[in-house]
């Protein structure tokens, strides 16, 4: 195949997967907890200007222990284009639109183009990679999972083209991914080693020179921000080692748990009935050793690990459409006649598979409280501060009414025992407290919305 065809595929896989992710991609609510922690602390780094400790409700966040990296782009965003849903949203999805590139180029370089048009296509057809926690949510997993992939990519060249732009590359990456989502982005050093350690036992030619450039890079990138965030409070790398790390690996934090066989299913979930069969092929016929190792080493960290979520295995799914690339490819050189048009069937019924996957119409959860924040915006965005009952307080509520005020939002038990002050606005859902504040001379009423009752105080 010609360059400019090359070129022209790659273009459009770009516009494919871009319309695909990027698709009405702030129709859907806030998700409760990890999207609105992240959109939590990347708000409080805008208001505070410190970009060094994240925050939640103005204190240092110890419970969302990731490094700032997604959460000083998100705060970027916000910025340029204000607090939204998209801007939230926006850096995953990019993200995921690159990792789709990088996938494509790391099937080019194995074989063909084809390949990595397959896996490429392969990963858009997958409900994990691109729903919750995936590249259409405000989470960190897809960009950890793109920094992973290009720091293998990056290793695959260096060892197979001997250029140390390679090396310091993958350690970049490798880097970065660390400060994206923690020990999680160091997977890349595991698996190099496990296969330069499978290279030497066979005795096969490749490039190690430059290989400390590679280290060299990636302490370069992490040190500066531990030794920074250790200056200002070590308690908080104490605790992203104890949570992230050991209690992960040994209990099933917050009532994720699950058996030997849970990321079993989570992969045949995902790849349904026909893709599956073919994954199985792939794994026993498939000589990219190196998509194998990436396989087991991620597989085999999350199974021992008692903490179970379904999303942690998203930094799996590249080498699991690479796999599948090539093992297509495999299956054409065993059924010589199909070998001319096994690709372009298999990229025929992945397009199908895409389509299916397009929500031009997708349905949205009836949230009355996103409803009540629309209707309460012109009056909140004249206020410093307004106050709501705790027992309302879900994550994404109270971030989407604390990003709108300029003081934020509070909590109260009582609005009794609150000390309000001129211009500042009070909450309640409860009918008796509206007819209570109705009476009451200090307060005029603004609007009310489903059960909700916003007042001001005068």
């Amino acid at each position: 195949m010609s360059k400019v065809h090359e070129i022209f595929l790659f273009i459009l896989m770009a516009a494919l997967a871009t319309f695909i992710i990027f698709n009405r991609l702030d129709v859907s609510s806030i998700y409760d907890w990890d999207e609105t922690r992240n959109a939590e602390n990347a708000l409080e780094i805008v208001r505070t200007g410190n970009w060094l400790v994240t925050r939640w409700g103005k204190e240092p966040d110890l419970w969302n222990l990731k490094p700032p990296f997604g959460a000083w782009l998100m705060a970027i965003g916000f910025k340029i284009g204000g607090v939204s849903k998209l801007t939230i949203r926006f850096w995953s999805a990019l993200f995921g639109v690159l990792t789709i590139m990088v996938v494509f180029l790391f099937g080019r370089s194995f074989t063909n183009v084809w390949t990595g048009v397959i896996a490429a296509i392969f990963l858009l057809t997958i409900e994990s990679f691109l729903g919750v926690h995936g590249a259409r949510t405000g989470d960190y997993d897809t960009m950890v999972t793109f920094f992973i992939t290009t720091a293998i990519f990056c290793f695959y060249l260096a060892i197979k083209k001997g250029k140390k732009i390679y090396w310091l590359g993958s350690g970049i990456a490798t880097g970065l991914g660390f400060l994206s989502k923690s020990v999680i982005g160091l997977f890349p050093l595991p698996i190099a080693v496990l296969q330069l350690f499978y290279l030497k036992l066979t005795r096969k030619k490749f490039f190690f020179k430059g290989a400390w450039l590679g280290l060299l890079s990636l302490l370069l990138v992490i040190t500066p921000w531990l030794v920074a965030r250790f200056s200002v409070g070590g308690e908080f790398i104490r605790q992203m080692y104890l949570r992230d790390i050991r209690l992960r690996m040994n209990v099933p934090l917050e009532g994720h748990r699950g058996d030997l066989w849970f990321y079993y299913y989570v992969l045949s979930d995902n790849l349904g009935r026909w893709l599956f069969p073919l994954f199985v092929f792939c794994l026993f016929f498939c000589k990219a050793h190196l998509l194998l190792i990436w396989l087991a080493v991620v597989f085999g960290v999350f199974t021992l690990a008692k903490t179970k979520i379904d999303w942690y295995l998203l930094p799996i799914w590249p080498a699991v459409g690479l796999l599948i690339g090539l093992g297509i490819e495999e299956l054409g050189q065993r059924l010589k006649r199909l070998n001319r048009w096994l690709p372009g069937i298999f990229v025929f019924l992945g397009l199908i598979l895409i389509v299916s996957q397009i929500n031009l119409k997708p349905k949205v959860e009836q949230d009355f409280f996103q409803e009540s924040l629309e209707n309460f915006r012109p009056y909140l965005l004249k206020m410093e501060r307004v106050y709501l009952p705790q027992r309302m307080l879900r994550p994404n509520i109270w971030f989407q009414f604390n990003a709108m005020v300029l003081k934020g939002a509070v909590g109260y038990e009582d609005w009794r025992n609150l000390e309000i002050k001129k211009g500042e606005g009070l909450i309640v859902n409860d009918i008796d407290e509206y007819k209570i504040l109705v009476e009451n001379k200090s307060y005029r009423f603004l609007l009310q919305v489903h059960s909700l009752y916003l007042f001001v105080k005068i």
